[in-house]
């Protein structure tokens, strides 16, 4: 899911609740770099998105951060049409074209009210 804000959404864990990590199950990951940094999780037993905020620095150790985002019903359907047609094509040894395709798929804004809060790994 290409989301238009991503750089601004940091600022939100400082204003939302933590969520404890062990009630998070990570469904799949949309994009990875040394562990997930966005993708699908079950919380509650509902489907969120996942997005990676940066690290931080607690306690003198580094910590990824998390927003927990629910996606209204157009952006989540828009995200698991995008996930089919990335498992269809990754089957087929095709991955270069779902990256030529992503370049057209639209960008989503995030707002403040679809964040559920944050979780750290």
């Amino acid at each position: 899911m290409k989301i238009s804000n991503k750089e601004e959404l940091g600022k939100f864990i400082t204003i939302s609740k933590e969520i404890p990590h062990d009630q998070i199950k990570i469904i799949y990951e949309n994009d990875y770099w040394d562990g997930p940094t966005e993708g699908v999780c079950l919380w509650n037993n509902e489907e969120y998105y996942f997005v990676w905020c940066g690290l931080m620095d607690e306690k003198d150790e580094i910590v990824r951060k998390f927003l927990l985002i629910r996606f209204t019903d157009d952006q989540f359907n828009m995200e698991k049409n995008e996930h089919l047609r990335f498992t269809e094509l990754s089957k087929s040894g095709n991955l270069d074209k779902f990256y030529e395709e992503k370049e057209s798929y639209p960008e989503n804004t995030i707002d403040y009210s679809q964040v559920m809060g944050w979780f750290a790994d």
